[in-house]
């Protein structure tokens, strides 16, 4: 304190209490410790900064939660700036924003259905595009800094309600989107949120909500239909009803298609992935994805014309070489069987049915310049890629690795077998570019399909 503060010197009346100043000092046995005033004037900042701190460890662990789901996961493709994996741990689809970061994980239990990957990659999309994934963090904050308001809570639950629906509208909203089919999907989703241990609290998902508000939202999708479709309720019921049935019929033959587990491993040999819930799906998925796509589906069909046209003349170079037959079905992901020339005339760049590139194709005794290009050299250019593949079989004592060399280089896969430690394809390729860890994947579907034709005919 100060000294020669003003002292205060209490008058008392019947009446009234009257209070005067003067500026003589404080007598010893007046002061006020210092020790009694600090906390009156430093309390609320140390509480705030006790709050934020209590907040910060709190979004901290729910991030380390994040992690620990999100470490079990396998890329599935990226759409603009989100990226879509799978998770063996999970049972509901979610999303989650990082800094320059934009996730969608879902359970692997999707993967066999690619219609269901589609609405709910939407649905999660949109969160992002609404920047609920951002606000998130915000929400949590919140929570923790005014917990003792119950105000926070009800206006927490209303935003979150607010931005589902928001996310239904919207979906539902594209022409592409069937109203039955997504909200099977989301019931479906429900279900599987119920055996989900906890919320993750710093992600969204289609099947974070209270269970009493699923009712509401279906309730909401289908009084957008009724304003939509008001004078044509009968019509709409019978639509919806032929719908169903299509996609019911369309479902059933999907399912048709995909491998069962026997047969991946009768056409791949005893190997480890057929144990592998998440090699399965990613698998799975692969050719989902192919037997799906109309363009893709005959993009490969046409391919597998070509190579049974081609098949005597490779394949008996193929038993000369010591090549086993599985890595023929490279050919059908890299070219469709064709000989494209070099993108844009470039000769540096890959050609020919096994898009080889120029530097490789030298290593192989091809000639490659201005006025002769032996990669587009049907018999040349297939026994400068079975000699190559048989090469790095001989290095790796493994085809599924000789496989993945040739998409990434020989010192790419050395370098990620000396990271991870094994010799795994499914544990080294996570240390490759995301485009050669897809490309096993697409090998291997490649393979089932020339074994499976069916799965690609109409």
């Amino acid at each position: 304190f100060i000294k020669n503060v003003p002292t205060i010197k209490i008058i008392k009346s019947v009446h009234s209490v009257q209070l005067e100043m003067n500026m003589s000092p404080v007598p010893s046995a007046l002061r006020i410790s210092s020790k009694v005033a600090s906390p009156i004037k430093t309390g609320t900042p140390a509480v705030l900064v006790c709050l934020v701190l209590l907040a910060t460890a709190y979004v901290a662990r729910e991030l380390i939660k994040l992690f620990y789901v999100f470490r079990g996961t396998h890329s599935y493709k990226r759409i603009g700036a989100v990226r879509i994996w799978f998770a063996p741990n999970v049972s509901s689809p979610f999303s989650f924003w990082l800094p320059f970061r934009r996730y969608i994980v879902l359970p692997y239990s999707m993967a066999a259905s690619l219609h269901r990957i589609r609405l709910c990659a939407a649905h999660e999309i949109q969160h992002h595009r609404q920047g609920d994934t951002k606000l998130v963090y915000v929400l949590v904050m919140t929570r923790i800094l005014f917990f003792m308001n119950p105000a926070i809570y009800v206006w927490s639950r209303i935003i979150n309600e607010v931005q589902e629906f928001s996310c239904d509208e919207v979906v539902l909203g594209r022409q592409n989107i069937v109203q039955e089919d997504y909200i099977s999907c989301l019931i479906e989703v429900a279900e599987n949120s119920l055996r989900q241990n906890s919320k993750l609290e710093c992600a969204t998902s289609l099947a974070f909500f209270k269970r009493q508000n699923l009712k509401r939202r279906i309730e909401f999708m289908l009084e957008v239909k009724k304003k939509n479709h008001g004078w044509l309720p009968a019509l709409v019921t019978v639509s919806a009803v032929i719908l169903s049935a299509t996609a019911l019929a369309g479902k059933n033959m999907i399912q048709e298609r995909v491998i069962k587990p026997e047969a991946i491993k009768q056409i791949a040999g005893d190997k480890f992935f057929v144990d592998n819930d998440k090699a399965l799906a990613d698998l799975t998925t692969i050719v989902n994805d192919i037997a799906n796509d109309p363009v893709k589906r005959k993009f490969i069909r046409d391919g597998m014309e070509r190579y049974y046209q081609l098949k005597p003349d490779i394949d008996k170079m193929a038993a000369d070489l010591g090549a086993s037959e599985s890595v023929l079905a490279l050919g059908l992901i890299e070219s469709g069987f064709q000989n494209f020339p070099p993108q844009n005339g470039d000769i540096q760049r890959s050609a020919g049915m096994w898009q080889i590139i120029q530097k490789t194709a030298k290593r192989l005794g091809l000639r490659v310049d201005s006025s002769v290009d032996e990669r587009r050299d049907t018999m040349r250019s297939t026994n400068a890629a079975l000699r190559y593949l048989v090469m790095n079989r001989a290095l790796f004592d493994s085809w599924d690795l000789s496989v993945l060399a040739y998409n990434s280089g020989e010192k790419a896969v050395e370098e990620a077998i000396r990271k991870t430690g094994s010799r795994d394809p499914w544990v080294v390729k996570k240390a490759l570019n995301p485009e050669s860890q897809r490309y096993y994947v697409k090998w291997l579907a490649a393979l089932l399909i020339l074994q499976n034709p069916e799965l690609v005919q109409e």
